[in-house]
């Protein structure tokens, strides 16, 4: 073991975990996030899950093993060691109460959340029978939605059975725990509460220092025991044995209160949160109490769980049961007679969260389709770190659960009835994204060397001049790094989870942001004020688009009912506008959420559109300013099919084919808008119809016609309105400036009249799919503040 010599401060001191050495971070993030996942597919109940934990098991040892026990990593001081080694061991524990021993088990197995019951509750509680201690509450169930098993996983992360959640507790928790008031203590009471407690644990372990500092202890001969085998009289061995006990107890409690402290005062977590470790031990009025209810409950479930699993295995193993007997019951504290009962969010009235996020309604048994579309492109990602021959063709193997995963997920209409269109829409573009990254990584990427994959590239610090790409930064070649590499590829838009980089397939205003991210306030601050900006956005785009009632059986209800050409462009700015802000707020959110829980750099989370509606060009608009989700995707693909065509040409011609930049620049721009149509003719084919609805084509022609005039859009740009602007006063608002951005907004509104078509007769406008559920506009217009 490696150790420093740096001085030690007070809060070093007690709260050694301050002081974990950066480079084991990474370690303990993939176990972390592993157990997580984990905790997460116990809220499915689909026989492929099983199989997929036992899987995850392995990188997850690897993680704790890394963390805890590799001696990588220096160390202040050995209590840092051995708290290293107690989180890779728990981290160890839970992986094989989770992966290994919970492959057996059944949705009914897995802990539960109960209702804290006051006392009233618990002398109704009571029948004619003594009330005993461990009587179980009202079982709570989760919601099953996205947030609501995220939740669930998260809270399943409580190492004693207390719940971050007011007036609940997990099942396997201590009574002390389970008996407690469902009512938390009002805030400042708690953090009274914790302080007086702190200064308390402070005190004792000052007292049991000072007591065990009064003999020097031989610490470096072999096989001593410094103890019991010195010479000490007993009554001065029980004494040192107390102190050295005490301290070891006040040293748990000491952390686990600071933490109780800190979630108090800034998220305001309930009291119950954080009920004592140590429920009065030195009250035990028995051994078995006292290791049974009165010690920490940090390995309660794990050690439960475990030795219920060797107990198993050693009655199968010696053959104590007959074939008819019964199998080794477990105990369950769930009482007999409870229920578990799940909130649906098909019946119930649209939330505004869920108007805003239609993922938090993707249905449950969908989740599992998602998870192997991820699961699997990462592991092709993580591949592409490594130069083998054979690996090609294995991404080539992976690529079939991809397309199997996404076909399934949004594509096969297997999970109807949906909750409404725009999730259904969701779940079928995700899909398509999934198929779209099957082709770019697994089989256009078959033909790729190493120098073609993405590479890390240095963001731009202060001193530095904007423009180009910067320094090329390596991936690290260990597992972890690897895995980072992969991970982070899965980027959407060309951005990096990692300060100061950025990927080189981004946009030249990604690669262009400094190095340096926004304060984490100023970013969060940012993300709600654009959130705010949002929302009165589309409510005022909701507002004048809800003026009129459409009629969704005509194949063009925008452009074929009779509605002047001036009002088109003003419904047709008001759909695109709205499409673009609902793709922009979920984004917005997420980067928001990932800043203040994991203190995501902003530069992970760089504007998703980029001021498009200051595009001095259709070009400029297209190629930088709207969202760069599948950039790169359709560059990749796009490219090989140009390849493919321009082998095909040469192969059959026995002239050269020559092609100017701007040739290839037109072609190439036909074959990504004719890509991005395919795309988007394949998630609207997934939307389902009915009377009201009645559009199943395949081949929508207002999509078709929207997609294919943009090219047609860019080549008169190209060969007419740029040779003809070329002589006029440039400018911000020159006349140049002003003619090629009039010609790119008018062709922009002109054909995105026929994307609003689309929009309107799929139900993408339909009541269940409005992004806004309280309405500031119609409510000061109309007295309509909730609009249901």
């Amino acid at each position: 073991m490696n150790l420093t010599e740096a001085p030690l401060d007070a809060l070093s001191a007690i709260i050694p975990g301050t002081t974990i050495s950066n480079d084991a971070q990474p370690a303990f993030l993939l176990g972390f996030t592993i157990v997580l996942f984990c905790n997460f597919t116990t809220t499915y109940n689909h026989p492929f899950l099983p199989y997929l934990r036992l899987a995850l098991a392995s990188p997850a040892y690897y993680a704790c093993w890394l963390y805890g026990f590799s001696g990588q990593f220096v160390q202040l001081n050995r209590s840092v060691a051995l708290g290293m080694a107690l989180l890779g061991t728990y981290g160890g524990m839970k992986v094989t109460e989770i992966c290994v021993v919970g492959f057996w088990n059944g949705q009914e197995d897995w802990p539960k959340w109960v209702k804290l019951r006051t006392e009233t509750e618990k002398k109704a509680g009571a029948s004619q029978e003594k009330q005993t201690e461990n009587r179980m509450g009202e079982v709570i169930p989760f919601e099953p939605t996205i947030l609501g098993r995220l939740v669930y996983a998260h809270d399943l992360g409580s190492a004693s059975g207390a719940s971050w959640l007011a007036g609940r507790a997990w099942s396997w928790a201590t009574p002390g725990i389970r008996n407690q008031d469902p009512t938390p203590q009002p805030r400042w009471q708690f953090v009274f509460t914790s302080v007086t407690k702190l200064i308390g644990c402070y005190l004792i372990m000052d007292v049991c220092e000072s007591i065990s500092a009064t003999r020097s202890w031989d610490l470096y001969t072999p096989n001593t025991r410094p103890v019991t085998g010195s010479g000490i009289p007993l009554k001065w061995q029980l004494v040192y044995a107390t102190c050295v006990c005490i301290r070891t107890a006040m040293g748990i409690t000491f952390p686990h209160t600071v933490f109780a402290l800190v979630a108090g005062l800034t998220i305001n977590a309930p009291s119950t949160g954080f009920h004592p470790l140590f429920d009065a031990p030195w009250a035990s009025r028995s051994l078995a109490e006292f290791w049974s209810v009165r010690w920490h409950p940090i390995f309660r479930r794990s050690f439960d769980q475990i030795s219920s699993g060797i107990l198993s295995i050693i009655v199968f193993v010696s053959g104590s049961g007959s074939r008819s007997s019964k199998p080794l019951a477990k105990q369950s504290r769930i009482g007999k007679n409870s229920t578990i009962t799940m909130n649906t969010t098909g019946t119930q009235p649209l939330s505004q969260f869920e108007a805003v996020y239609p993922p938090a309604l993707v249905p449950p048994a969908a989740q599992p389709f998602f998870q192997l579309i991820v699961i699997s492109l990462i592991l092709c990602n993580f591949t592409v770190t490594y130069n083998h021959p054979i690996l090609p063709y294995l991404r080539l193997v992976l690529a079939i659960p991809v397309l199997y995963g996404s076909w399934s997920y949004g594509l096969s209409g297997a999970f109807d009835p949906m909750p409404n269109r725009k999730v259904a829409m969701g779940m079928g573009y995700l899909a398509t994204h999934g198929i779209m990254k099957a082709f770019e990584v697994c089989i256009i990427g078959f033909w790729n060397k190493e120098e073609d994959w993405p590479k890390w590239v240095k963001l731009q610090t202060e001193g530095e001049t904007k423009g180009g790409k910067g320094e090329i930064v390596p991936f690290t070649p260990t597992i972890l790094g690897r895995l980072a590499y992969a991970l982070d590829l899965g980027s959407a838009g060309g951005s990096s989870w990692f300060r100061g980089r950025a990927w080189d397939w981004a946009t030249p205003t990604i690669l262009n942001q400094r190095a340096q991210p926004l304060p984490r306030f100023q970013f969060v601050l940012r993300s709600l004020i654009t959130l705010i900006q949002s929302f009165l956005i589309v409510d005022v785009c909701e507002s004048i688009i809800a003026t009129r009632n459409w009629n969704t059986t005509l194949s063009q209800p925008l452009t074929n009912d009779g509605i002047p050409m001036l009002l088109q462009l003003v419904y047709a700015t008001c759909v695109c506008a709205r499409t673009m802000i609902g793709s922009m707020s979920a984004y917005t959110g997420i980067g928001m959420l990932c800043a203040l829980v994991f203190n995501t750099p902003s530069t992970a989370f760089p504007p998703l559109f980029d001021h498009p509606f200051a595009s001095r060009s259709l070009a400029e608009f297209w190629a930088s300013k709207w969202h760069p989700i599948l950039r790169r995707s359709l560059h990749t693909i796009s490219a090989g099919i140009f390849s493919l065509f321009i082998f095909i040409f040469s192969s059959s011609s026995d002239t050269a084919l020559i092609l100017t930049r701007r040739d290839v620049k037109l072609l190439r721009s036909v074959i990504i808008f004719a890509l991005s149509c395919l795309v988007h003719l394949v998630f609207w084919n997934a939307i389902p119809t009915n009377p009201t609805y009645p559009y199943p084509s395949f081949f929508n022609a207002e999509g078709i016609k929207f997609f294919l005039l943009q090219p047609l859009g860019l080549t008169i740009e190209l060969l007419l309105i740029r040779p003809l602007t070329e002589d006029l006063p440039d400018g911000r608002w020159g006349l140049k400036t002003v003619v090629r951005r009039g010609f790119a907004w008018t062709w922009l509104l002109w054909s995105g009249r026929f994307f609003s078509n689309v929009w309107i007769n799929r139900g993408l406008l339909g009541h269940a799919e409005r992004e806004i559920v309280y309405s500031p506009v119609r409510g000061v217009l109309r007295g309509q503040w909730r609009i249901d």
